[in-house]
């Protein structure tokens, strides 16, 4: 979830600018439908911006992907023959699991909200997996092979695995696959937009950095397109139950997702790198994921617990302004703080 994983030359502003977006659609996203009222979320536009919202997490994985293919798989022998560069991807991808859970630790909610499976350990698992592949498969392209096939399944099983009862025993493991035990971020579909990540970074980065933005564009633009028509054949034979698990729509998400990032990589065509300030921010999404989390909705204390959904639109607009600036501020510290940790 954070591009601070790999060196400064994996970098690609294009991708550090769609995380960013990512972030600030997700914390104004968050702000306003749990603070605004609900007579002022009605309407066209209202449902246009639900839908802008529920591409947020699909960027945030794709994006997730990408890095991991610029990171990790542009030259493999390198990550496996760094000291430690397994373990600490290992580390940080445990880390996710662990802050997904302790978010959801149970103060005033119930026991069952604290073993759903949200987005945190949806990433953190996916990327466990992809580097168990990465340690066990001789070449990056057989990675990006395994990739495309356990991505596919991902989203043209959930339809099938939305049916499984996770209220039982196994409950607690099988929320990692369906939704009917309140996971917001099961494996199936949404780890597909991490894994299909890679496979886009391996077709439009294959030299990493010093792939041509030019080809980078055209190589997007041509999946996008691609995806689109896999949507439309997909839909049209599809018994369409929930968007949320729906083989069509999470296509058409992931399309769309990808035409952004193709746009994205055309309009910073001549923008060598970022200002530091959003290069930083760049890499701690993280932060800025926690960080407005712990200030909505902490039982009790938090914004949302204080003010409820009582705002007006142009209020809760202010608010999840002035959320952006506060979690800005919280990521900065927080990698400034990294940064003299490791001075000393």
């Amino acid at each position: 979830m954070s591009a601070a994983e790999g060196p400064a030359s994996s970098r690609v502003v294009a991708v550090d600018v769609l995380r960013l977006l990512a972030s600030f659609q997700m914390i104004q996203g968050h702000a306003i439908a749990a603070l605004a009222s609900p007579r002022a979320l009605d309407g066209p536009l209202f449902d246009a911006w639900t839908f802008a919202r529920g591409l947020t997490s699909v960027a945030f994985l794709f994006a997730a992907g990408l890095a991991f293919h610029l990171t990790t798989l542009v030259d493999l022998p390198r990550h496996l023959a760094a000291p430690g560069a397994v373990r600490k991807r290992f580390k940080r991808a445990a880390l996710l699991v662990v802050i997904g859970y302790v978010l959801h630790t149970p103060i005033g909610t119930p026991l069952a909200q604290f073993l759903i499976v949200d987005v945190l350990q949806c990433i953190g698992v996916t990327l466990a997996l992809i580097e168990v592949l990465a340690v066990l498969l001789p070449r990056a392209s057989l990675v990006v092979v395994a990739s495309g096939a356990l991505g596919a399944a991902c989203i043209a099983g959930a339809p099938f695995l939305a049916a499984l009862d996770a209220t039982g025993p196994l409950g607690f493991l099988l929320n990692y696959v369906t939704r009917t035990g309140g996971s917001l971020f099961p494996l199936a579909p949404y780890a597909g937009n991490l894994l299909l990540g890679i496979v886009a970074g391996a077709l439009a980065l294959p030299q990493g950095t010093r792939t041509p933005r030019r080809r980078t564009f055209t190589r997007l633009a041509l999946l996008a397109l691609l995806l689109y028509a896999a949507h439309t054949l997909v839909a049209r034979f599809e018994a369409q139950h929930d968007p949320q698990v729906d083989a069509g729509y999470a296509l058409l998400k992931l399309a769309l997702v990808v035409g952004v990032a193709a746009l994205l990589v055309l309009v910073t065509l001549r923008i060598p790198r970022l200002p530091r300030v959003l290069e930083t921010l760049a890499g701690e999404t993280l932060a800025l994921y926690v960080s407005h989390l712990l200030i909505l909705f902490p039982a009790g204390i938090g914004l949302v617990a204080l003010l409820g959904a009582t705002l007006s639109l142009p209020a809760a607009i202010g608010v999840a302004a002035a959320l952006m600036v506060a979690s800005t501020g919280v990521a900065l510290g927080w990698r400034r703080l990294g940064r003299r940790r490791s001075a000393r």
